[in-house]
């Protein structure tokens, strides 16, 4: 234990170098931060890190075989510095959330979809979101005495030693870029994008670590030196204080947690494992110092060999003695045995905060996430706070002592090139995942080559909750989303009132007759007919004509087409038959005995549409007038014809056939459990050809079930499953070997199983977007739970409030709710 005296002299031999005198910053020139000392360094902020760990395990061999390319690709006397700053809250990505709902939805008199994004924004300020920002610095240092300027007494007066010192700049800038242009090269292979920062962006990146607590002036752009000063004089303006367990700068408390022990084994989710652990603010340091390997090799071997002579000694414990022998001995042949590498690196984690008391707690938890990193062992390195925290700038790693050796198939592990998937480009929605990141969500991604979706959760899991989520941001994003719903059994009947929707409780009666056959203008492309509306229609008339498990052949098509092009023959281009024109043509077709045979047995069969009992619905010359965005088709009370049913579910795409065929339009069509429809031929090719029609109609179409069996069960399933780019699965009861059958890998399928709730608070889904995956945490705000619960016990309060007061709109009666009136 150290003595106090002992320890007061240590703090003052230690400060006999002033903090700001250790700020190896000259200038900052050509994009490049330089060193008192001569080294260079450049900076990339590197953004679309791959969620490696969701890969298969050929895809994460790749990822770490081309960070060894990177290391090894580097030169000697080169530093790979790597940074992670994670900081509370987002509030950059939340300003550009609500001024892309605010641009898009124009409208001023919406005043529901202004008290969302209102709620939305306030929860979202208040409860705990981190960033992370990762950024990599690439180090030169002189290689030898031709890169130092060999100056006269007097610089300044010295043309020759100014023009050898612009010389050697220019030499040394070239250096840097060209290995830093390289590092970029490699991260693209990774799909990793990198930024190059400016000087500006370097000289903002000082300031903001320097001054913690100082807001960055408005055009703040230090350039070089200026009247004599250099660049550290003009971006260190606040006072440091440097003490035994912490160092204090701009009023903010900086504890440093040093590795100390290497891991005992280490693979490709520790450093996850060990970050999962941390609470903001925080920065991880990892600085990879690239050197001769035979020159370390040596120094490891005479170490090696002092390690052996300790062990015949009493100066030493013989077991570790003879233990760190072995190790060495094993990496040596290991090393020049194989094509690996040695470096040396560093590895710390700085956290920082306002109170020394929530710091500690903090350093204490970062010490103990040392565990999760293969069982790796850390340290809070008191007397070295202030050294520490100048480590984590450019030109800085050398202040961090602590320095490890390991070979290139380890240390591939510990760089941090991965990170969660964080979403598309527009923050059109925004989700969160489980690390409390927020996730952009674009439905309509251009990079889909479909937008349809698939959602799958068993009872309980959320299902219903979640959908109504997804439905009520779209279709508060802008008035140009509109919405339809297939359902059976009620489940958005709230949500259609609350948006002034269309809701239409589909019955046996003329009230939703219509008719389904399409305008001439909408099937007609000049002389010829659209082949994909003649399609569909003839698979609706095989639907209608044909017996239980009768087959339609080649030479049915054929009649069943040219019964339909008869009943167009002749008519305006806003003209429609009806069914009992199609019949009438059926009736007339001319042919040969067997095409006459056939077609009379259509005919007769047509009856029950045209004349019996489903007449009421199909055969009417009036069209069901849907201009509303938001309507919803529930088909429970056909339950009792469910052949009625099956074919309305697939004549509602002619109802909202306006609405497919205005691409200005995003549209989404929601198939709730409509899994039943699909399971003959006459229904698959239906579902394909609406998915089809939808895709190049600028619509998507959301399907959901209970189950992956559902979806497998149905002859459409290839249809559905290719066609859907966008997955979410929340938690299931079982299935989960199904899963692979929709595109999933065996460690998303692992982190499917390991999906969580709390009810009331939040439910987590995976999330697989096109070649995306990640898991998803819903947790509403207060006015979102309220919009899309449909607990029992909910909706009883809800009638309560509406009982009490009827003339409130929805949206009084659900904020009341969520500000926790009545309760």
């Amino acid at each position: 234990m150290i003595k106090p005296a002992k320890l007061r002299s240590l703090l003052k031999e230690r400060r006999r170098v002033l903090f700001y005198n250790k700020i190896n910053l000259w200038t900052i020139l050509d994009e490049a931060a330089v060193g008192a000392d001569l080294q260079m360094s450049s900076g990339l902020e590197l953004s679309g890190l791959p969620d490696i760990l969701l890969k298969e395990e050929e895809e994460r061999t790749t990822h770490l075989n081309t960070i060894k390319k990177l290391l090894h690709s580097m030169p000697e006397r080169t530093t790979l510095q790597f940074i992670v700053q994670s900081r509370n809250g987002d509030p950059e990505r939340i300003k550009e959330y609500l001024g892309l709902r605010r641009a898009e939805t124009g409208r001023e008199d919406a005043e529901l979809t202004r008290m969302i994004f209102t709620a939305k924004e306030r929860f979202l300020s208040r409860k705990f979101t981190q960033k992370r920002r990762t950024f990599l610095f690439v180090t030169t240092y002189p290689q030898s005495r031709h890169d130092l300027p060999r100056l006269r007494w007097s610089p300044a007066l010295d043309i020759n030693g100014q023009k050898q010192t612009r010389q050697m700049h220019e030499r040394r800038i070239q250096t840097l870029n060209s290995t830093t242009a390289g590092v970029a090269d490699t991260l693209r292979s990774l799909g990793v994008k990198s930024s190059r920062l400016t000087n500006d962006h370097l000289s903002q990146y000082f300031f903001r670590h320097l001054n913690p607590s100082t807001p960055l002036p408005p055009g703040y752009q230090p350039k070089g030196t200026q009247n004599q000063f250099t660049a550290r004089s003009l971006l260190a303006r606040s006072s440091a204080e440097s003490s035994y367990e912490h160092f204090r700068i701009d009023g903010v408390y900086h504890r440093a947690v040093n590795l100390l022990l290497l891991p005992e084994n280490l693979s490709i989710g520790h450093l996850e494992g060990l970050t999962g652990e941390l609470w903001p603010d925080y920065d991880l340091g990892l600085s990879i110092h690239c050197v001769n390997s035979e020159e370390l090799l040596a120094k490891l071997k005479m170490s090696g060999n002092i390690a052996k002579a300790l062990s015949f000694s009493s100066f030493a414990s013989r077991y570790e003695a003879e233990q760190k022998y072995t190790e060495l001995d094993e990496m040596i042949r290991e090393v020049r045995g194989s094509t690996q590498k040695l470096f040396t690196f560093s590895f710390c984690l700085l956290f920082k905060n306002t109170e020394v008391s929530e710091l500690e707690e903090k350093a204490a938890i970062g010490l103990k996430a040392y565990q999760e990193l293969g069982s790796a062992s850390g340290i809070i390195d008191n007397l070295l706070h202030e050294e520490l925290f100048l480590s984590f700038l450019p030109n800085h790693s050398h202040w961090n002592p602590r320095l490890h050796v390991m070979n290139s198939d380890p240390l591939t592990r510990l760089v941090p090139l991965r990170a969660p998937w964080l979403g598309t480009p527009a923050p059109k929605m925004l989700l969160e995942n489980p690390h409390g990141e927020l996730v952009n969500m674009d439905l309509f991604d251009p990079s889909l080559p479909a937008k349809h979706a698939i959602l799958i959760g068993t009872t309980g899991s959320g299902k219903s909750f979640t959908c109504n989520y997804l439905l009520t941001h779209f279709f508060a994003e802008s008035e140009k989303n509109h919405v339809v719903i297939i359902d059976i059994g009620g489940s958005y009947r709230k949500l259609c009132q609350l948006f002034a929707g269309q809701y239409l409780n589909v019955e046996l009666s003329d009230a939703y007759a219509f008719n389904p056959m399409p305008c001439k203008a909408a099937i007609q492309r000049g002389p010829e007919y659209d082949p994909d509306e003649i399609a569909y229609l003839t698979l609706i008339l095989e639907r209608m004509v044909l017996d239980q498990n009768e087959n339609l052949n080649s030479l049915g098509e054929t009649i069943l087409e040219k019964a339909i092009k008869e009943a167009y023959r002749g008519l305006p281009a806003e003209g429609a038959p009806t069914l009992r024109d199609v019949r009438r043509a059926l009736d007339n077709l001319p042919g040969d005995e067997e095409t006459r045979k056939l077609a009379n047995h259509y005919f007769k069969n047509f009856e029950v549409w045209t004349e019996g009992r489903y007449s009421k619905i199909f055969e009417s010359s009036k069209r069901l007038e849907l201009g509303n965005r938001l309507i919803v088709f529930d088909l429970e009370r056909l339950g009792n014809h469910p052949r009625l049913q099956s074919v309305y579910f697939y004549v509602i795409r002619e109802i909202i056939d306006s609405k497919l065929r205005d691409k200005s339009l995003k549209k989404m069509i929601v198939i709730d459990e409509g899994w039943r429809f699909f399971n003959d031929d006459i229904g698959s090719k239906l579902i394909e050809n609406l998915y089809r029609t939808a895709r190049k109609n600028n619509g998507m179409i959301l399907s959901i079930s209970q189950s992956p069996v559902d979806f497998l069960n149905t002859k459409a399933a290839n249809a559905i499953i290719t066609n859907s780019y966008v997955k979410y699965i929340l938690k299931l009861t079982k299935g989960h070997e199904l899963l692979p059958q929709f595109g999933f890998t065996p460690k998303e399928v692992e982190a499917i199983q390991s999906l969580s709730s709390v009810p009331r608070k939040f439910s987590e889904l995976f999330l697989k977007f096109n070649d995306h995956s990640t898991v998803i945490r819903i947790e509403p705000c207060p006015l979102d739970y309220w919009i899309c619960t449909t607990d029992a016990e909910d909706s009883l309060k809800e009638e309560k409030i509406r009982q009490a007061h009827q003339e409130w709109p929805h949206g009084r009666v659900l904020e009341t709710l969520a500000e926790g009136g009545m309760a």
